[in-house]
């Protein structure tokens, strides 16, 4: 699956839990999903700075306190549009997340590890690396990445296309 296609299906499967999504899919998306909070965080924290310098110099030099420097720096438009992106994409990153899991053989509400500090984030991350289950499990068949559904060895399945 390529980068644009794992975007456009996680955002086509917005909120869809059940399935199966290809290691491929999980991975560009979450690439996506670091890549554009990465530059929407570096956007807000120029911003801040670009409010907060001048403020904090005209509060250390008296002339406004310093709760107007922090008050104008809290309401940062920049804030507003992070936060909207982040909540624009937890749903689909979950909805993705589950899939994945389900594609390990796994159910979706292995999510939660994640609220296991350290050792849930390890787990988690070693059962998402992990490779797809060829046969079809409770949730549904393999998903095809390329042109042609593959054997357990890789190879392409005889008569398919």
């Amino acid at each position: 699956m390529t980068f644009i296609g794992a975007i456009r299906s996680v955002f086509h499967n917005y909120a869809t839990f059940n399935g199966r999504s290809a290691r491929s899919e999980f991975w560009w998306w979450m690439l996506f999903a670091t890549l554009t909070r990465g530059f929407l965080g570096f956007i807000y924290t120029m911003t801040m700075l670009a409010l907060v310098m001048p403020l904090s110099l005209a509060a250390a030099n008296n002339q406004m306190t310093d709760f107007a420097a922090f008050s104008a720096a809290i309401f940062n438009p920049m804030y507003f549009i992070l936060l909207a992106w982040d909540l624009a994409i937890l749903l689909p990153t979950l909805a993705v997340m589950a899939r994945r899991f389900h594609d390990t053989g796994r159910s979706g509400w292995f999510v939660l590890i994640t609220f296991i500090p350290v050792v849930g984030t390890i787990l988690m991350i070693v059962f998402l690396v992990e490779e797809s289950r060829v046969e079809a499990n409770a949730w549904g068949e393999r998903p095809i990445v390329g042109s042609a559904p593959l054997t357990p060895t890789g190879g392409p399945v005889a008569g398919k296309k």
